[in-house]
């Protein structure tokens, strides 16, 4: 049973005073420690921090039935039953895992239009990356005299064997939020081993820490594993009674003094040792107003790797990031002389040991009109890339984010981004005064890059493509994009993204505007340009009729045209939000294949929408680096329950795939050792997708494991069966 034994989380940062109506937007009140509960690293496609990038870049830039659908579409393969919550976990096996939730509830009647919901219990069913069962942990709620309901209730989505205890069952931990008489909130973080202790038929926990899981550092390697989190809780000081005003100080009760109090504190653990006790192995307080950035939501500590080697960043203001203000009344002002203070240690034995400390100095810009704040952050463009290790003098440069706040603005900032020495030199200018960023693919033997977007002269929005160490700007390109000298511009969406193309890269973006064909069909474009920007096509995807919102998924994977199906035409996903009769709206999740001379009205390998018993479309995930990508489709009923299903990639249609009979089909003969089409590349694939050979004129499939192949040639695919 859950048993809860620390007396309070403090939450007194909600106790300090409001601001004056006219005052910073940004104070010591806004800190919020729960924000930076660890998430783990996926996100699905239409939901993580690429859409999230791309939905604040597109608020800048407003845009204002019958489907051409293969005949036979592709059917799940496995599910997930109907649970209260379905998340992923990052698997001990380097794969993607699953859970399901399922709650009690209690229902207190506050008033008589609403009745609490009160927790009694919880239950989370663990499955592994073939959505097979692993076990549950199921346990009661007991709740002290003055808390009153659970807030939250989360699954860590990392799971051990050997941090919390020293057998080998796998461990989870579940983060709950607690509400207090008192208006404050408790968080406790309880750890249990699935198939561990019961009693009574709940699960006994291994461990209970009084504190939030805000960071985790998986080491391991395949002969050990090693994990490294560091928990997070409020830290406050008590004003003593004796204290005394400082000389000018017009407040005699101390408001700078107590506002100033209030910090939080870090615990960095490893495994447990041979007594079953974690093994410390750093702490560290800091005062919220000396938390780094803009005191919201960017990252002020992290943790990676390094050639195998844990390390670890901290980040504060050397000073309070304010200047002293006595009453709620007074406006907070930025404090002008103060330095960020970056701090990178590396575990040697069982502490930390720092490696560099890198003061960089910060300020208001007056470059930036009406700016009343510049706040700077290291991590806060592509968090632990921002670290930059040179091994030849073991330590690191840093890329350091200045965001600028502007009077009256509440819904964005203006961003600088500048990598600095160890030393605290600025050695390179990336981009200054960006409105909004979207992360580049990563491609083998060019720069990471970023795309920022700015506003010209005339009004026009820019997209900048700036490799990321040089600070080149590779192409700037307006959103307005000239095909011709003969037509009206097409405008680009900040959709984009970029893929290999030879020796270069070529980009991909969505255009704003849809078109409709002769038969009322709205249609989606892409358009495919150079990194000079030069025009190189534009694909035409039919998505039906109806429409009245479509987004399409545009990044580097799915971006393969093998990704969906096995032949070389693109298809996109596309989730379209569409209008049916008595004015009845519904998403859908769109596969669809570009119009093309083999099927000249589009093609539609996939189309999903919720029903009665499934529910809505929730979200969808593709899973790729693995032997098995899969796409994973998540719908929600109107009782809030979830479901999951899963289709193995590529999608292959009968209707678009052939079979060998008889040993030949049309020009490509099979002959049970050897696929053979003269003069023409050859693939074969394995129904999960995978490439499994390839070759010219004659590819030998054996040594192939007996079982269903797609063989791709000449355009066309076609099965074959090897025994």
């Amino acid at each position: 049973m859950t048993r809860f034994t620390k007396t309070a989380f403090s939450a007194a940062i909600a106790l300090i005073a409001p601001m004056a109506v006219n005052a910073m937007p940004v104070n010591l009140k806004t800190f919020d420690l729960s924000a930076y509960r660890y998430k783990g690293q996926f996100s699905a496609p239409f939901q993580g921090v690429r859409a999230v990038q791309l939905e604040h870049a597109e608020k800048l830039m407003t845009r204002a039935g019958d489907v051409v659908v293969d005949e036979e579409q592709a059917t799940p393969d496995r599910f997930l039953p109907k649970s209260n919550g379905i998340g992923n976990l990052d698997g001990p096996d380097g794969k993607l895992w699953y859970y399901t939730s399922n709650f009690v509830y209690d229902y207190v009647e506050v008033s008589e239009s609403y009745k609490k919901p009160v927790m009694r219990e919880f239950e989370y069913t663990i499955y592994d990356s073939n959505m097979e069962l692993v076990g549950t942990i199921k346990d009661k709620v007991t709740y002290k005299e003055d808390e009153t309901a659970i807030a939250a209730s989360d699954i860590l989505p990392v799971l051990t064997r050997n941090f919390f205890n020293n057998d080998d069952k796998y461990e989870v931990i579940i983060s709950l939020t607690v509400n207090t008489l008192a208006f404050v909130n408790r968080n406790y973080s309880v750890a249990y081993s699935i198939g561990g202790e019961k009693k009574d038929g709940y699960d006994v926990p291994v461990m209970s820490i009084d504190m939030l899981v805000g960071d985790v550092l998986n080491a391991s390697t395949p002969e050990k594993e090693e994990f490294y989190i560091t928990f997070m809780e409020d830290d406050n000081e008590e004003v003593p009674e004796d204290w005394e005003p400082e000389p000018g100080d017009p407040d005699t009760m101390g408001y700078w003094k107590n506002l100033t109090s209030y910090g939080l504190r870090l615990e960095v653990y490893g495994k447990v040792d041979a007594s079953g006790k974690l093994t410390k192995i750093w702490q560290k307080r800091c005062r919220l107003c000396d938390v780094a950035g803009d005191q919201q939501d960017s990252v002020f500590f992290m943790s990676l790797t390094h050639n195998g080697k844990p390390y670890f960043m901290f980040s504060h203001y050397e000073d309070s990031f304010f200047n002293p203000y006595y009453n709620f009344l007074e406006e907070s002002t930025m404090r002008e002389d103060n330095d960020l203070v970056v701090e990178l240690y590396t575990l040697e034995g069982n502490e930390l040991q720092l490696v560099q400390t890198t003061n960089i100095p910060t300020g208001l810009d007056t470059n930036v009109n009406k700016c009343i704040a510049s706040y700077t952050a290291v991590g806060d463009l592509r968090y632990r890339e921002d670290i930059l290790f040179n091994d030849a003098t073991g330590k690191a440069d840093l890329i350091v984010t200045n965001k600028h706040y502007q009077a009256g603005n509440d819904d964005s900032s203006i961003k600088c981004y500048s990598i600095y020495s160890p030393e605290g030199v600025k050695k390179v200018s990336i981009f200054d005064y960006a409105e909004s960023n979207i992360s580049m693919t990563d491609l083998p033997g060019h720069e990471p890059q970023e795309m920022f977007v700015t506003t010209n002269v005339v009004g026009d929005y820019v997209f900048n493509f700036v490799d990321l160490y040089s600070g080149k700007t590779v192409l700037e390109q307006s959103y307005k994009f000239e095909i011709d000298p003969y037509s009206d511009p097409e405008r680009v969406t900040s959709n984009i993204d970029r893929v290999v193309s030879g020796d270069t890269y070529i980009y991909a973006g969505e255009l704003r505007t849809p078109t409709q064909d002769e038969d009322g069909n709205d249609i989606l474009r892409v358009i495919w340009f150079d990194k000079d920007g030069g025009f190189i096509r534009t694909d035409d995807i039919n998505m039906g009729k109806h429409v009245h919102y479509a987004q399409c998924y545009i990044d580097n994977a799915s971006l393969d045209p093998h990704l969906f199906a096995p032949d070389d035409y693109h298809e996109y996903m596309i989730l379209v939000k569409r209008g049916y009769e008595n004015d009845v709206k519904k998403e859908e999740l769109v596969i669809g294949q570009a119009i093309n001379p083999e099927y000249p009205d589009g093609r539609q390998l996939l189309l999903l929408t919720g029903d009665d018993e499934k529910g809505a479309l929730a979200n969808i995930s593709l899973y790729l680096n693995t032997d098995t990508p899969m796409m994973m489709v998540g719908y929600r009923d109107s009782d809030y329950n979830v479901c999951m299903e899963s289709y193995l990639l590529p999608l292959l249609a009968e209707s678009s795939v052939g079979t060998v009979a008889d040993g030949v089909a049309g020009d490509l003969v099979y002959d049970g050792s050897a696929v053979i089409l003269a003069g023409h590349e050859i693939k074969v694939f394995g129904v999960n997708g995978a490439l499994v050979a390839s070759g010219n004129d004659r590819v030998s499939v054996r040594g192939l494991t007996p079982g269903i192949y797609v063989v791709y040639a000449n355009g066309k695919g076609v099965r074959i069966a090897v025994k």
